[in-house]
């Protein structure tokens, strides 16, 4: 076993408390959600994702922290958004479903 990908796991199970990390319901909604996006500037995706994380019941802290490791890999990273708007639409997107497929 990857010790790497096995602190990762660690890292995005305490970001949800309750055992909701990568749930089919949230992993469907981000990914949409992400995708869907036609402007991937910093501030648009920080307004869309966080109406994601409410409409989830995920505190800010809970929904950003999974959502960090996954397009990150890793639970500390400089800002999220600018980090997504730097990394661009395609290669957010595909890490946040590779994020899903691992953890499903």
């Amino acid at each position: 076993m990857n010790p790497r990908r096995s602190s990762d796991r660690a890292d995005v199970r305490a970001a949800s408390p309750e055992g909701r990390a990568f749930t089919p319901e949230i992993d469907a909604d981000r990914a949409k959600e992400t995708e869907a996006a036609d402007d991937f500037q910093h501030e648009k995706l920080e307004e869309m994702l966080t109406s994601t994380g409410e409409k989830l019941e995920l505190s800010r802290r809970q929904f950003f922290g999974v959502l960090r490791v996954a397009a990150t890999g890793r639970a500390i990273s400089p800002p999220l958004f600018e980090m997504m708007e730097v990394m661009g639409k395609d290669r957010t997107v595909s890490r946040v479903k590779n994020a899903i497929d691992w953890f499903s």
